[in-house]
């Protein structure tokens, strides 16, 4: 990292954290955190595809079903218990700034 290859770092994280998208519990809530951290540094870096792809990968991880279809349903999400999991709110705020930040607002609500 220290030799200026973040892009390489950034793909052998996301590549070791996608072998591990069947993982249950506190394991796959691990994933989902290292998942988030590089939507965020995507986000930063203006890399909105990359990072809405891997954010749709947590919400998955994490048994959410929130979609484009489903943006602006009234049905709550369904994701087996995990509603107050601090990486799956993570995980709808970073789709959320994704949308707004691609001009999709209407997406982000």
């Amino acid at each position: 990292v220290s030799l200026g290859r973040l892009d390489r770092a950034d793909q052998l994280l996301i590549s070791f954290a996608h072998r591990f998208d069947s993982l249950t519990g506190s394991a796959a809530d691990a994933v989902a955190a290292l998942l988030n951290q590089s939507v965020e540094l995507d986000y930063q870096r203006g890399r909105y595809d990359i990072a809405l792809k891997n954010c749709r990968d947590v919400l998955v991880m994490l048994g959410d079903t929130i979609t484009e279809s489903s943006a602006g349903s009234s049905e709550e999400p369904i994701n087996d218990g995990l509603k107050s999991s601090p990486q799956l709110t993570r995980a709808r705020n970073n789709l959320a700034a994704l949308y707004v930040a691609r001009g999709e607002n209407d997406l982000a609500r």
